[in-house]
This record gives structure tokens, C-alpha cells and sequence, in this order.
């Protein structure tokens, strides 16, 4: 956006991506750029640049605004915390997404792998773009993307892991020390070949804002969230969706399960850690934020996201099968769907692992979030092999070339799906018998599988879904029934081409799809399918 725009800002209400301040667009600072115009009361860096309220200037005949010393003035900032907000947060407000997870569970790594190849999947498969914002934060996670992603395939390459006040600004608030979490900021926008934009439709874009918190910030022990200097989790007051990245390899039992693999992250560095704790600190933080009473269930999506997904694939039964993705290319319409089918598929089986290595976190999950989804995935897609760090400490390093991320994408186009910028595919056909359904209340029902006889309790999303009894590996289907009328929680729907009765019929499913090809028929590498 060009300055001579910024008179046409006027009463819309901003939120702040650092602090959550609430305020008019009119009202945000301007940030000088000239070099002699450093210093700032409000922000503890010494280098930041001078900022002035919309009182202290006067925007020329054209509209540009200029610093005292004749420069002009494009950047804008937040009237409390005086960190820089991006022109296109001033248009729109932002949905907020919450990474959380121990540490060493990989949070980084995933989320840095997530957006790189969402970034290509928007663009290719889906007719949107992706981009980053410009902030200081986001080229500081484009520096990790070149790192995981750009330069010499035959070299060996790591991300370091995020410290604690790494990915934070510290600024006086109420005359305190505070310190707030930088946040990475993305936009959406449709591309003039989106089939919804060629037949004249408009079709909405949205701004996008993530927080990556060190693990130690969800330590129980820690109770950084319970400082008030500390704000770096605060986010989770205002989160659309919670990602919370689980390490399957950081459970004892589990490592016994693999033993004999030459994964070092099996054989060589171990680390545990009760994730069940984590998660429930979080929990605890997104209720003392929210004000909710013990009971209330929090109302966003949680997303589990499995990592490392090619090191602990063959803890899933023989019968099981989870290709390298759910997205499936409808031709008739020109652009891709995410199959919630096969999402939903996959999560149960996710969740019967879970169950039978974790069950206190699936029960804590599924007792405290009202929408819950299970979702294997590997920000590498390869193991990582044994290397020297530059204090010649072990560390973990990956020859770039055999990157090949799995499923990393699917939480994030399962949340979109839900705020209506991804389309549904839709599965016409049931498979099997259908559950037998034991009971039902506004926000689950419970069902028994014909096989095993044993029963589960889902939300209202799993309706439909054609799904395997986990303990035969038979096929059944979850049946569409009537939900309460007096069901006030109703997940979101999201965006599908039609309804089950009548959706266009996708094109055959055919292995390998990928993000160069969405139609290719070749199998990648990496054997995730049957033979």
C-alpha cells in the first residue's frame, strides 16, 4: 500500500499482532527512517527508529506523510507497544494460530517445512497466494526457510533449536518491562485463474498470524505465563486454531517398540518428556486468558500433530494405509479439495496409536477442545543423521537433498477448510456396515464399531466418513444422523463443492499426487503405500 492511501484508513478496527491492542487504523504511529531519528520509549532497543502519532503530522497534498527530517514515512506501528504492524493488518483483521509442543519436538522444523510447502501447494493446486508480510519477523522464518530449502542438495543442514526470548521484542507497558512474542505474519490472496474468480465472484483473502514459542515456555514447571513480564503466550487468548506438534519419539515405550532402527534420533539422542503435561499447561494458559471455568470445553479447533512420521510409521497396523496426501485434484472445476474423508480416516488412526501409547493425552485433548484431529506428518521426511556442531557437540543434521516433507500441510488446509478458503472433496460411495450409534448430545456422539464392538466418541465432523474398525481393519462407515436441535456449538462447515447427494464426482484417486503434477501417476519415493 502507497502512502497516499492511507487517508482512506480510517475508523476500521485493528488488532495487534505483538500485543493485542485493539485500536483505529487512523490512530496507528508513523516510523521514521532516517538515521538520526533512533530511540524510542517504549521499545528497549536503542537502534529502533523514532515513532509519531498521527497528531504529530501532516500528510502532504498527495497524501505522503514525512519525518522531521524530510523522509517519508510508509512503515506504521501500534499506539501501545510501538512495534510495526504491516499495512495489510491495518485492512483486515487477522486470524491467530498457536504453535505449542515440548521441547525438542521438532516445532520449528514443522512449522518452518508447513509453510514452504503450502506456499507451493496455494499456488499450484489451490489458486491462491501466499506471501509473507512485510515485518522483521517473517525474514527472519524466511531465513530458516533457506536454510531447510535453498542451496546445495548434497549439503548437510540444521535449523537451531528456539530458545527462550529468542522469538520475543521486550518493551515498557504500563511502565513494566514486558516482553511480547514476534509474530510471523502471511497473507492470502485468490489468483486471477481461482474458477470462483473467473465466473465474477469474489472470493475473500485473509491474513494469517502464527507464534512459535520455545518449549520451555510451556514447561509446567516454568509458569512464565503467570508473570506478568512475560506476555510471549498471551496469544492464546485471541488463537482461531491451536497446533500442538507431539513427538511420539520422546516416549520410552515407543523407542523399545523401533528398537534396532539406525535412526539416531531412536538409538543415539533420546529425550523424554510427559507431553500430557504440556499440553494440559496450555490448556490451562488458553483458560485463564479466556476466563473459561475448569469444565468449558475451548471452542477452536486443536490439531495434534504427529512428527516424524517416517520414523514411526510401522508402529501402525499391517492393514493400515496412509499415503502422501489428501488432496485431490477435482479437473471438472480446475482447482484442488482437501478429501475430509481421508483426514478423518487418518486422524482415527492416529488416535488409536495415541490411545494405546498416550491415552491420558487424548483423553485431556478430547476433553477440553471441542473440535480435536489427529494428523501423521514429518517436516523432514527422512531421518536425520548424526553430525558434529561447531562446538563439536552431537548434533542432528539432514543432507538437504533427501527433504521430503510428509503430510506437513494437512492441520493447516483442515483449519482453512473450516474458514471456507479450501474446498471439500466429497466421497459419494459408503464402505461397509455403518457404526451403531450409542448415544448422542450437541457436540458428540458416540459409536460402536461392528467388528471389535468397540466404541468411540467423535464430533459431528466425523459424520459420513467412511472409516476401518481399528481393531479388525474392516471397513465401516460413520452414518449421517440428526443432530440435537439444541446443539449451540456446531463446528464451523466449511467450503465444499456440493454435498454428499450432490457433489461432483472427483476424478479416480491416483497415487503419487504431487505438488508439480497434480495428476502425475507415479509413485514417490519412500513406499508409504501398499503393494
Amino acid at each position: 500500500m502507497c502512502a497516499r492511501n492511507f487517508s482512506k484508513l480510517t475508523h476500521r478496527e485493528v488488532v495487534c499482532p505483538h500485543c493485542w491492542y485493539e485500536f483505529h487504523d487512523d490512530d496507528a504511529l508513523y516510523v521514521s527512517k532516517h538515521d538520526l531519528l533512533r530511540g524510542d520509549p517504549v521499545i528497549k532497543d536503542p537502534e529502533a527508529h523514532k515513532r509519531f502519532g498521527p497528531h504529530e503530522v501532516s500528510p502532504d497534498r498527495k497524501g505522503i506523510v514525512r519525518d522531521p527530517n524530510g523522509l517519508e514515512m510508509t512503515d506504521r506501528a501500534c499506539p501501545r507497544c510501538h512495534l510495526q504492524i504491516p499495512h495489510e493488518l491495518l485492512e483486515r483483521r487477522p486470524f491467530f494460530f498457536s504453535l505449542g509442543g515440548a521441547p525438542f519436538s521438532g516445532k520449528t522444523y514443522f512449522l518452518t517445512a508447513m509453510l514452504h510447502q503450502l506456499g507451493l501447494q496455494m499456488a499450484k493446486q489451490f489458486k491462491f497466494t501466499l506471501s509473507y508480510c512485510d515485518n522483521p519477523e517473517a525474514r527472519s522464518l524466511q531465513r530458516l526457510e533457506k536454510t531447510l530449502f535453498r542451496g546445495s542438495r548434497d549439503e548437510n543442514t540444521f535449523l537451531e533449536k528456539t530458545r527462550e526470548g529468542h522469538n520475543t521484542s521486550a518493551v515498557t507497558l504500563d511502565s513494566m518491562d514486558v516482553l511480547l512474542p514476534k509474530p510471523f505474519i502471511f497473507r492470502l490472496v485468490p489468483t486471477p485463474d481461482h474458477p470462483r474468480v473467473l465466473a465474477g465472484k469474489s472470493v475473500a483473502d485473509a491474513n494469517f498470524v502464527f507464534y512459535d514459542n520455545a518449549g520451555e515456555t510451556f514447561d509446567p514447571e516454568n509458569n512464565y505465563h503467570r508473570q506478568a513480564s512475560n506476555q510471549t503466550t498471551r496469544h492464546l487468548a485471541h488463537s482461531s486454531g491451536v497446533i500442538f506438534v507431539f513427538d511420539i519419539l520422546q516416549d520410552a515405550a515407543v523407542r523399545e517398540r523401533l528398537a534396532g532402527s539406525s535412526d539416531p534420533q531412536i538409538s543415539e539422542i533420546t529425550k523424554d518428556c510427559e507431553q500430557t503435561e504440556t499440553l494440559v499447561n496450555v490448556i490451562d494458559q488458553i483458560r485463564a486468558f479466556r476466563g473459561l471455568a475448569s469444565r468449558d470445553r475451548i471452542d477452536i479447533p486443536l490439531a495434534v500433530c504427529v512428527q516424524k512420521f517416517d520414523a514411526w510409521r510401522s508402529l501402525l497396523p499391517s492393514w493400515a494405509t496412509i499415503d502422501d496426501t489428501s488432496i485431490e485434484w477435482l479437473g471438472k472445476h480446475g482447482i484442488a479439495a482437501l478429501h475430509l474423508e481421508e483426514i478423518n480416516h487418518n486422524s482415527l488412526l492416529v488416535r488409536q496409536l495415541l490411545q494405546d501409547i498416550a491415552p491420558q493425552f487424548v483423553q485431556v485433548a478430547e476433553q477440553s477442545f471441542s473440535v480435536v484431529r489427529y494428523f501423521p506428518v514429518s517436516a523432514l521426511g527422512t531421518g536425520p543423521k548424526l553430525g558434529k556442531a561447531p562446538d563439536g557437540s552431537d548434533q542432528l543434521q539432514v543432507r538437504r537433498g533427501d527433504i521430503n516433507p510428509i503430510r506437513v500441510t494437512d492441520p493447516l488446509l483442515w483449519l482453512l477448510y473450516r474458514w471456507k478458503f479450501v474446498f471439500s472433496a466429497v466421497s459419494n460411495k459408503r464402505h461397509g456396515s455403518p457404526l451403531a450409534v450409542v448415544a448422542k448430545t450437541p457436540d458428540r456422539l458416540t459409536l460402536q464399531f461392528p467388528d471389535s464392538g468397540q466404541r468411540i466418541t467423535v464430533d459431528w465432523g466425523y459424520c459420513g466418513t467412511n472409516v476401518v474398525d481399528p481393531g479388525s481393519g474392516t471397513s465401516c462407515h460413520i452414518p449421517n444422523v440428526e443432530r440435537p436441535k439444541n446443539a449451540s456449538d456446531a463446528p464451523v462447515a466449511g467450503a465444499s463443492i456440493g454435498t454428499t447427494s450432490e457433489a461432483p464426482k472427483p476424478l479416480p484417486r491416483k497415487p503419487g499426487l504431487t505438488l508439480d503434477n497434480p495428476e502425475a501417476t507415479k509413485k514417490r519415493k519412500g513406499g508409504l503405500w501398499n503393494a
